[in-house]
């Protein structure tokens, strides 16, 4: 199956731990899909963003986002947002880090760098 993405240029994305659900990003969105049949279940705005770096928490309630900067604190982040309600929750603010992104087996831990970067977040 090919699944299609009308925005355009894809510039990241994943796939939940359990395989159902399919993060896509954009320069300016992120889109959810039913990883199987292609149906959007959610859709997100990350204006500015550029090349975003995904994370699904383990259990796939939430989606993570190395985020450049959020749009109304300007600041460097991992953005969240809530697949049940579909809202974003409160962004953890810390080092730029958009390049890498990855979460513990319990997700209770990410870990993000930028490319060319010396130097790794730890987020708890």
């Amino acid at each position: 199956m090919a699944l299609h993405d009308p925005r355009g240029s894809l510039t990241g994305m994943a796939f939940s731990p359990d395989g159902k659900r399919l993060a896509l990003g954009s320069a300016d969105s992120t889109i959810v899909l039913d990883a199987e049949g292609g149906a959007p279940q959610a859709t997100f705005p990350h204006q500015g963003d550029g090349s975003p770096v995904y994370a699904f928490l383990p259990d796939g309630s939430r989606l993570l986002l190395a985020s450049g900067a959020h749009p109304l604190t300007r600041r460097p982040c991992l953005r969240v947002w809530d697949l049940t309600t579909r809202a974003e929750l409160p962004p953890v603010h810390g080092p730029h880090a958009k390049s890498w992104l990855a979460l513990s087996a319990n997700g209770l831990a990410a870990v993000a760098c930028s490319s060319g970067s010396e130097t790794l977040t730890l987020y708890e």
